[in-house]
């Protein structure tokens, strides 16, 4: 979205520059009329960014007497410019009711590495650490342990969009309730262990046992 919206943007300017207009005319003339199909939602019988918020803005950012006073400025002065811009936008922002995404988790028996995948995208808002630090605390094992695998369309699948810090906080709840109904099982192996040697065995030990007996080491949530 942002390559495309910073693409046809440019072109805009570059329209605007060759027929020696104002980009913000070249821009209205382009702004999408009443009734026209969209992929998202049903057309729109008014388009509120022509007909209201464009003409509010104009009229209360003085925008008019602001570019006549930035080309006066930029008359009388030869290595010091000034600019005004105006880019209306209208954007397809539309969010179903319910947010999900697909989490998985699965432990190496060889060496007893926890493996994670979630459905969200890491922008440096942290969500790779969050999620690796609740499923450290859930299962119990350091956070040297736990590998965050690159998102993907297999484990992603049908995930809703990033957005902001909710794809954090569900992707961690997510990863929670993965790491817990894997937990359960592992306990009840441990217990065994418990019983049989009367010591808890390490992470390793309970996880090569666990493999022993065909238990699953992998768990996912939607």
């Amino acid at each position: 979205h942002v390559e495309a919206l910073a693409t046809i943007e440019n072109i805009i300017e570059h329209i605007a520059h060759f027929l020696n207009k104002d980009p913000l005319e070249v821009r209205e003339a382009n702004l999408v009329p009443e009734q026209v199909p969209r992929l998202w939602a049903p057309p729109h019988e008014k388009n509120v960014v022509k007909e209201d918020i464009l003409p509010l803005l104009k009229e209360k950012s003085s925008l008019t007497q602001r570019k006549q006073e930035v080309e006066n400025f930029n008359k009388e002065n030869k290595w010091k410019k000034r600019g005004i811009s105006v880019v209306p936008l209208w954007y397809g922002f539309n969010y179903p009711a319910v947010f999900k995404y697909g989490v998985q988790v699965a432990v190496y028996e060889s060496d007893g590495t926890v493996a994670i995948s979630h459905g969200g995208v890491e922008m440096g808002q942290g969500i790779n650490t969050k999620v690796a630090q609740v499923a450290a605390y859930t299962l119990g094992v350091p956070l040297e342990k736990i590998v965050i695998k690159a998102t993907d369309t297999m484990i992603g699948a049908n995930s809703i969009v990033t957005g902001g810090s909710y794809g954090s906080d569900l992707c961690a709840h997510g990863i929670k309730v993965a790491c817990t109904s894997l937990r359960q099982r592992l306990d009840i192996v441990k217990e065994k262990i418990k019983t049989d040697t009367g010591n808890d065995p390490t992470w390793l030990e309970l996880i090569q046992k666990a493999h022993e007996e065909d238990v699953d080491l992998s768990e996912r949530y939607w």
